[in-house]
């Protein structure tokens, strides 16, 4: 398995990886096997070399949008006739982030402002929705 295989399948099992002052970091260590240890260790430059690559020169993600990131590609994964995935979170201002998968085309987000989207109405879900599904 390479470097790409194995953080694919790290991921898919709903752990976040990122490098962090030359170290692979995974969240939440204690679901990692003995045998993905060893596989991180073994691994290390190339993994290092594809998280660098995935990063292109931005920052690395933070745990928090690592993790959604990770959720939205397991869903994929684990239900292949879907097209996209999402995960949402509200931050401390009220701020709605949408993290959205779509298939065979890349990860994102969406910042949705408090005053734009309120948590109480279902009508404001249910437009998110139908942008999310492509029929808005």
């Amino acid at each position: 398995m390479n470097a790409s295989e194995l953080l694919a399948t790290l991921r898919a099992g709903g752990l976040a990886v990122s490098e962090q002052d030359g170290l692979v970091v995974v969240h939440p260590a204690r679901l990692l096997t003995d045998a993905q240890c060893e596989a991180i260790r073994a691994a290390k430059p190339a993994i290092l070399k594809v998280l660098e690559r995935e990063s292109d020169g931005r920052p690395p993600l933070t745990l928090v949008k690592e993790k959604a990131r990770a959720e939205v590609l397991s869903q994929l994964e684990a239900h292949p006739t879907i097209r996209r995935a999402f995960v949402n979170r509200f931050e401390v201002d009220g701020t709605m982030i949408v993290t959205l998968a779509i298939r065979d085309v890349g990860v994102g987000e969406l910042h949705i402002p408090a005053e734009r989207f309120s948590q109480s109405s279902l009508d404001d879900y249910g437009a998110l929705l139908e942008c999310i599904e492509g029929s808005a």
